[in-house]
C-alpha cells in the first residue's frame, strides 16, 4: 500500500500515545499486564485486524545501523515486529547532593505497530520517531480505521532498575475488539552506541537488548534504533526528585524461525 504524506502525517497524529506519567515502576507494569490482559483469549494467538489486513514482505527490510554499529542480529533470529515507542525516560535525583547526576529509572512507552509501513516506505518509516516526538499533544482513539497500519501492538516499561519489559499482548478498548497475543517479556540491555550526529540533541543511545528468559517469550532480541529526545540533563540542578523526559524510538524484535511473524 502507498503512503502519501498528507495521510501519514494525519494517521500518525491520531495514533501516537501521549506520555503516560509514571508514578512508580511496580504500578506501570501492575497497569498495563492486568490492561493488556483484560479480555484476553489465551488458548490461542488471535492476530490483529492489522496483522489479517497487512499483507507486506519483510525479507528485504535491513536493520538501520548507527555509525558505530550495534552487533548483528544473532544466527537463527528474523524479524518478528517492528514498532515506534512514544513515552518517557525516567530519572531521579539526590536532592541532598548538590553534584549529583540524574539516575536512570527506566522508560514507559506506548508501542505502534509500523511493520508494513517500514516495508513499503523505509523513507518514511525512518521519520516516524521524530513526527511521533514532535505530536506531543497526540491521543490514542478507542477505534482505528480498518486499514490503518499504525494500530497500538503493545507496551514497553520496565519492571525493575535493570529490566525492560516488552508486551505485545494487546487488546482494543470500547468498541473495538480486536486483540492480539504475540508474547512479552523481560529484556537486559547488552550493547550501546550513541545516535547519530544528525539526531537532535539529547537523543538516547540506540540499543541491542536480550531476553532474559530463552523459553518464555517468542522473541527474543529487541534493537531500539532511531532515537529522539529522552537523554537526561548533565546535572541535577533545578531538576525535581523524580522527573521525565519525553522521547521517541523505534523498536525492531527480533525472533526464532517457528515464532509467527507480528506484522
Amino acid at each position: 500500500m502507498f503512503f502519501t504524506l498528507p495521510t501519514l502525517l494525519l494517521t500518525a497524529g491520531l495514533a501516537f500515545a501521549a506520555p503516560h506519567q509514571q508514578e512508580a515502576r511496580s504500578q506501570d507494569a501492575e497497569f498495563y499486564d492486568s490492561w493488556s490482559r483484560k479480555g484476553h483469549n489465551f488458548r490461542g494467538r488471535t492476530p490483529s485486524r492489522a496483522a489479517e489486513q497487512c499483507s507486506c514482505n519483510t525479507a528485504s527490510i535491513k536493520l538501520p545501523q548507527a555509525p558505530k554499529p550495534l552487533p548483528e542480529v544473532s544466527e537463527g533470529l528474523s524479524l518478528y515486529h517492528i514498532a515506534v515507542g512514544r513515552g518517557t525516560q525516567n530519572y531521579t535525583c539526590d536532592l541532598s547532593n548538590a553534584t549529583a547526576v540524574p539516575a536512570a529509572a527506566g522508560a514507559v512507552a506506548t508501542l505502534v505497530n509500523a511493520t508494513c509501513l517500514t516495508a513499503n516506505s523505509a523513507t518514511l518509516a525512518w521519520k516516524l520517531a521524530g513526527w511521533a516526538y514532535q505530536d506531543k499533544s497526540a491521543k490514542v482513539p478507542t477505534s482505528f480505521p480498518e486499514n490503518d497500519f499504525l494500530r497500538i501492538s503493545g507496551h514497553h516499561y520496565f519492571t525493575d532498575l535493570t529490566t525492560a519489559y516488552f508486551n505485545l499482548d494487546t487488546v482494543g478498548q470500547g468498541n473495538d475488539t480486536w486483540q492480539s497475543n504475540y508474547s512479552q517479556g523481560g529484556f537486559k540491555k547488552v550493547n550501546a552506541t550513541d545516535a547519530p550526529a544528525d539526531a537532535i540533541e539529547g537523543s538516547v543511545p540506540w540499543l541491542k537488548l536480550t531476553s532474559k528468559n530463552d523459553t518464555g517469550c517468542a522473541f527474543q532480541e529487541v534493537y531500539r534504533i532511531n532515537t529522539v529526545g529522552g537523554a537526561a540533563p548533565k546535572t541535577c540542578a533545578g531538576q525535581q526528585a523524580e522527573f521525565q523526559i519525553e522521547y521517541a524510538a523505534e523498536y525492531w524484535f527480533y525472533a526464532k524461525p517457528e515464532a509467527s511473524g507480528y506484522y
